[in-house]
């Protein structure tokens, strides 16, 4: 057995694992809002505005405007104007929404625990080892 042997077979088993049964825990791309949220969280000491978030997710500030007021209305984000400049519109991330994306984050490793359940605590660590060497 070769490398292209041993890829070949650890691709098949990614399309596997993507074929399992709660595959979409793990392997859902975030929606627009997550994305937002995602993207507030990892920016949270910054004054982030509308323009910013419509260039990071590559679409319209209208489109951007509307998925806020969605947020906003489920108390995930709070907007403001700035005191030095009233036309701009500050987005924030609430702890609520923090709480969200933790809650969203505990099904991920949920299901990655349920799958190292199959490995010896050793093996477990050996995989992590290997896992951390190819994406580092």
């Amino acid at each position: 057995m070769d490398k292209k042997d041993i890829a070949q077979d650890i691709f098949n088993s990614i399309l596997q694992l993507i074929k399992c049964k709660n595959r979409e825990v793990l392997f859902t791309k975030p929606n627009g809002l997550d994305s937002i949220l995602i993207y507030l969280s990892n920016n949270n000491n910054q004054e982030i505005i509308c323009g910013d978030i419509a260039k990071y997710l590559n679409i319209s500030t209208a489109r951007v405007a509307v998925a806020l007021k969605s947020l906003q209305n489920k108390g995930l984000i709070k907007k403001y104007h700035p005191i030095d400049d009233k036309r701009k519109i500050v987005v924030t991330i609430t702890q609520k929404g923090i709480d969200y994306l933790k809650e969203k984050s505990k099904d991920k490793l949920l299901f990655i625990e349920k799958k190292l359940d199959k490995l010896t605590l050793e093996e477990s660590i050996e995989f992590k080892r290997i896992f951390n060497k190819l994406i580092g």
